[in-house]
């Protein structure tokens, strides 16, 4: 079973709680993020955080990880993602079922988040876009709606959740589906890269394999100088040949050096 919750709704007290059910982080699915070892509340705190990079292979390689903890766990908990549930739901036929505050909830469900450490910037994004995130979800026709009232958890729909397994049981995706996203997902993420645009022209760097260590080590570090010095510059991922060179004056490294130097052109008192 899928069930997609909103943020502070308990889903990783549900997952400790409750044997055969896992909590799917997505940050590290959403996001280009350097290898860590980070704690899960340092994880938590960074929620809403805007210095990290989006990454190009956003929702498929999210959802094939769904659909693989569907075939080991009963129950799979997720954000209440628009665009995963979307794809769950209209590409792959499974059944999704959406667990949101109601409207009555906001000032509750800002001190919910104030007390697992949420970020300033967590709380302005999910404050200030409260109805901007819920409205998709609440407008949904093809989810299994369920609003939570105040003061509600995850375990405390348990016995719902558990009900609805058994009168109307599902069967998981084939693994030869997964194993076809995985393929494409793989051939997809050795064909990209990254492009920086300033007043002098584009820097184009080809990445080697957006899943590498190093890469992803490399490519937040470039967007974290970007993001702290206000750099004026436009950063994007896409396919190696997305830009089309024409007249554009445009050179393309290989060299990681050369794209440091690139971004520190920009910074003016940058070291």
């Amino acid at each position: 079973m899928i069930i997609a919750a909103y943020a502070g709704t308990g889903k990783s007290t549900f997952a400790q709680r409750v044997e055969g059910a896992v909590d799917l982080p997505i940050m590290p699915y959403k996001w280009i993020l350097p290898p860590t070892e980070k704690s899960n509340a340092e994880l938590e705190a960074e929620k809403g955080a805007r210095h990290h990079l989006h990454s190009p292979l956003f929702p498929d390689n999210y959802v094939a990880e769904v659909l693989r903890a569907e075939r080991e766990s009963r129950f799979v908990l997720i954000p209440t993602d628009f665009g995963v549930i979307r794809c769950l739901r209209e590409e792959y036929g499974r059944k999704v079922f959406l667990c949101y505050p109601g409207g009555n909830c906001r000032e509750e469900y800002r001190a919910r988040f104030l007390a697992r450490g949420n970020s300033e910037a967590f709380l302005e994004l999910f404050m200030d876009g409260w109805d901007y995130f819920l409205e998709p979800v609440r407008n949904y026709e093809q989810g299994i709606h369920i609003v939570m009232e105040p003061g509600m958890y995850l375990t405390d729909l348990l016995r719902r959740f558990e009900k609805e397994r058994q009168a109307d049981p599902m069967g998981v995706v084939e693994d030869e589906t997964i194993r076809a996203i995985e393929k494409r997902l793989a051939d997809r993420k050795k064909d990209f890269a990254l492009y920086l645009s300033g007043d002098d022209g584009y820097c184009l760097y080809p990445i080697r394999d957006l899943d590498a260590p190093e890469e992803r080590k490399f490519l937040d570090q470039i967007w974290q100088m970007i993001f702290e010095n206000a750099i004026d510059l436009t950063v994007f991922i896409a396919s190696k040949d997305f830009l089309k060179t024409g007249s554009l004056k445009v050179f393309s490294t290989e060299n990681q050096e050369t794209v440091t130097a690139f971004v520190k052109r920009h910074v003016g008192g940058c070291p």
